[in-house]
């Protein structure tokens, strides 16, 4: 049963790579239209493919403070990320005469970083999940500086936390988050360096409940709520 699990869980993160790289090679066929739109245009000149490491930082502090918080942060402490993304414009709508029309923004599958954790101050374990991002609509504050982007944009994440290592506190905690972002990214020829910050809200249950195969019995791990913020810089390589 283990096995299928791990099975399972490799194979959402593999579609959810499939899908980016798909999108990339989508977004490397319309970038030169991008560049071909009038200057008034609000997306930017560039799609990147990006290598990233993140953080998130809780609006509150849970589970006894060993997550990051407001009030409470500590870099090596969780949740931390480790992931790849697309980031540049969008097409969306029909193309035409003009050339497609774009949106700016960020599509991102991130693994959380193993950290170990404590339940209840008595029982080990640790924590893991993935998180994925993406913008539905945004745009290029500069969008007539070639080698500089600020790209406001709202979307969302999704994903889960999940607990391993005891049978007791086998148990996983999924989310959905409203977004919105705010992303500065500079590029230097072939490459580009960015930093991105969002604030989401998680409109999802914060009890942790037990995995889809799990029968036996769990402890109560206290109500988690996802919301905040997540800080992500990464590097790329840019498609003119």
């Amino acid at each position: 049963m283990n096995s299928f699990l791990h099975a399972s869980y490799k194979f959402n993160g593999y579609f959810v790579i499939l899908l980016l790289i798909l999108s990339f090679q989508s977004l490397s066929q319309s970038t030169e239209k991008v560049a071909d739109t009038t200057t008034k245009s609000t997306s930017q000149k560039h799609t990147s493919f990006d290598i990233q490491y993140g953080q998130r930082i809780l609006q509150k502090s849970y589970l006894n403070g060993q997550l990051n918080s407001f009030g409470n942060f500590n870099f090596s402490d969780p949740i931390s990320f480790i992931g790849i993304s697309v980031t540049g414009a969008f097409a969306v709508g029909r193309r035409s005469s003009y050339g497609n029309t774009h949106y700016s923004g960020q599509m991102s599958y991130s693994l959380v970083i193993p950290r170990e954790i404590t339940i209840n101050d008595t029982i080990n374990g640790k924590l893991t999940g993935y998180n994925f991002g993406c913008s539905i609509w945004g745009f290029d504050v500069f969008p007539n500086v070639g080698a500089f982007d600020l790209m406001l944009d709202v979307g969302f994440n999704a994903g889960r936390l999940r607990i391993y290592g005891d049978t007791l506190i086998k148990q996983k905690n999924p989310y959905f988050a409203p977004a919105v972002s705010l992303t500065t990214r500079v590029s230097f020829g072939k490459f580009a360096l960015h930093i991105r910050g969002s604030y989401d809200y998680d409109i999802t249950k914060k009890n942790w409940r037990r995995t889809f195969f799990s029968r036996t019995e769990k402890v109560t791990i206290s109500e988690t709520k996802l919301s905040g913020i997540m800080i992500f810089a990464g590097i790329g390589y840019n498609i003119e």
